[in-house]
């Protein structure tokens, strides 16, 4: 370690002398060391950044500052706790949310009671609100619409959230005796598709001939129980083989 010039050793011995430094001993911390409470080491309330750590995991863990505001809402937390306080209502004195009442109850080491959970009363009353839309005089005609509906009193509910609702209340857009024709409608499709297949059709025509895709033919071949081997693509006219092999 380089020697201290007489003028960086003068601007110490002043400094020193106005009590502007502490003079500590070698080897000793002025800052604040961690103190074990049983079952972790905490530091003090308000020390500095840069505190002296302890070895964990083979890292040096160093104390972190808490902001005034923090330290303010830990200390209305100390005031407003009590045994069966839970943490919704904690951090609704608070004015903050409960995740961050249960990070200032770990802070502070305070347990905070259990909440009782019930009945989903949100689902409930949305629920409620679908069946009376539904069975009123001028329901809405559509999904879209009977969402945007909904919306208006429960903004949050998404498609999936109101389709569990009309499957728990067995609603559905399409009227039966239209599902009915529509299945009877596909099944037909399906004989026809077998019987092609069974005079050895391609998949590509049975495709022209009733005017769907191949995956639909597919779809309809797998619920008769009969496959077919996947058709293979042409190559493009005019595309020809490209390499060594190929003729100039």
């Amino acid at each position: 370690m380089a020697e201290l010039s007489p003028d960086m050793r003068r601007l110490i011995d002043d400094a020193v002398a106005a009590g502007q430094v502490q003079v500590v001993a070698p080897g000793v911390s002025a800052l604040p060391l961690p103190v074990w409470d049983g079952t972790n080491l905490r530091y003090p309330e308000g020390a500095p950044r840069g505190a002296i750590g302890w070895k964990k995991g083979g890292g040096t863990r160093r104390a972190r500052s808490v902001p005034s505001h923090v330290a303010a809402r830990r200390a209305a937390f100390r005031r407003h706790w009590t045994p069966d306080i839970t943490a919704a209502a904690m951090g609704r004195l608070l004015g903050a949310s409960a995740q961050v009442a249960r990070d200032d109850a770990r802070a502070v080491d305070l347990p905070l009671a259990r909440e009782q959970r019930g009945p989903n009363t949100g689902i409930a009353c949305r629920r409620a609100h679908v069946a009376a839309l539904l069975a009123g005089d001028n329901p809405p005609a559509t999904r879209a619409a009977l969402l945007a509906q909904v919306r208006l009193r429960f903004p949050d509910t998404t498609h999936e959230g109101l389709r569990g609702d009309r499957r728990a209340l067995g609603h559905s857009f399409e009227p039966a005796d239209r599902m009915r024709a529509r299945m009877r409608t596909i099944e037909r499709r399906r004989d026809r598709v077998a019987d092609l297949t069974a005079r050895r059709v391609p998949v590509r025509d049975i495709c022209r001939l009733l005017g769907v895709s191949d995956h639909t033919v597919r779809a309809d071949l797998d619920a008769r129980g009969l496959c077919t081997a996947p058709t293979r693509r042409r190559r493009a006219p005019g595309k020809g083989a490209t390499g060594k092999g190929a003729a100039s």
